[in-house]
């Protein structure tokens, strides 16, 4: 299958009046077309920094991109002009940010705003860019899309607001969605109403995805592969099966015990990942989850592991960053060596 896009050995920072913040640190990825893409963990991990480095919207200072490529289409997104990145933003590569209260213009009504969008990309006519934006939010699924249009975002509840969002996302069917957080503070039937308009959406533009969220419930449910993060790096990688079923990663395995099942023994309590992510003002040379896991050696502490291949039988890729999977590290152990 073609990548879409390639995040290829990312660096980013955030120079600071206390020193240089080290947000991303060395993160490859690929986006494939037509796959909805899980980016996962916990806040403060460079899931939101990443994906506003592919649009290209980090303020710069404070942000600096120190290293690495962002390829779409065979261009370097990152050596793009502002006026080139601003005729990509929207059609090539849309965006539902965090908080749609906050990303609505609280000046003007919905459906301006979702024209705005389709009049800065085609030459069209005001009428027909309205007609098309009452379209988008008729497939959304807000009710008398004709009243919508006309309505201001303090008018719409949290879920209308998203629903929007998506509509001014999707308004010229881009290449590319990413999807920051979409179902943040909405309650599990609207989440529900949210994931499945998305789905549909992205199904008939056949449209790739990449979903950031903390909720692992929404990612089992609608994502192929899975990109785990922690501390600016990412630390496992792979389908969605194998992350689930067969994690190799001690945070990814946290991650996993921390959430509540129905298949659980409702008498034992869940295991948070005790202690905190690093400082990345200063961050550790060795494995950045060496403090909080209780697996560590002092291998772990010295050095960083680097992604390596975990065999799997269905033959899909699948890697971690781990010590404890590390063919090198386990065969200088012998019989000592410990199997996550």
């Amino acid at each position: 299958m073609e990548p879409l896009v390639q995040i290829k050995n990312l660096h980013i920072s955030f120079n600071t009046y206390a020193g240089e913040v080290k947000a991303v640190r060395g993160v490859s990825f690929d986006i494939y077309k037509g796959e909805m893409l899980g980016v996962v963990g916990e806040s403060g991990c460079g899931k939101s920094v990443t994906s506003n480095a592919i649009m290209r919207i980090l303020p710069t200072p404070p942000a600096e991109y120190k290293q690495g490529e962002i390829i779409m289409d065979g261009k370097n997104l990152l050596g793009l002009s502002e006026s080139h990145m601003q005729r990509i933003r929207g059609k090539d590569i849309g965006m539902i940010f965090q908080d749609s209260m906050a990303s609505l213009n609280p000046t003007m009504n919905v459906g301006s705003q979702i024209a705005e969008v389709i009049r800065r990309h085609q030459k069209v006519s005001s009428d027909k860019a309205k007609r098309q934006a009452i379209e988008m939010l008729h497939l959304v699924g807000l009710s008398n899309p004709e009243k919508r249009y006309h309505q201001y975002p303090h008018e719409f509840s949290g879920g209308m607001r998203q629903r929007a969002m998506i509509a001014i996302a999707l308004a010229l069917n881009p290449k590319l969605l990413i999807a920051d957080e979409p179902t943040t503070a909405l309650d599990v039937t609207i989440q529900d109403q949210i994931l499945k308009v998305m789905k549909t959406l992205i199904e008939k533009s056949d449209a790739s995805v990449m979903l950031i969220t903390h909720d692992l419930g929404v990612v089992a449910e609608t994502c192929r592969r899975v990109v785990v993060m922690y501390a600016g790096q990412i630390i496992e990688q792979g389908a969605a099966d194998h992350i689930f079923y067969n994690a190799k990663h001690p945070y990814t395995k946290g991650l996993l015990l921390s959430v509540p099942s129905m298949k659980m023994d409702k008498t034992k309590a869940l295991e948070p990942i005790v202690g905190s992510p690093p400082d990345l003002f200063s961050p550790p040379a060795g494995c950045p989850f060496y403090a909080r896991c209780k697996y560590a050696m002092k291998i772990c502490k010295d050095s960083c592991p680097v992604m390596e291949a975990i065999p799997e039988n269905d033959g899909q890729a699948h890697e971690a960053s781990c010590w404890l999977n590390s063919l090198n590290y386990r065969e200088a152990l012998g019989e000592r060596a410990v199997t996550l």
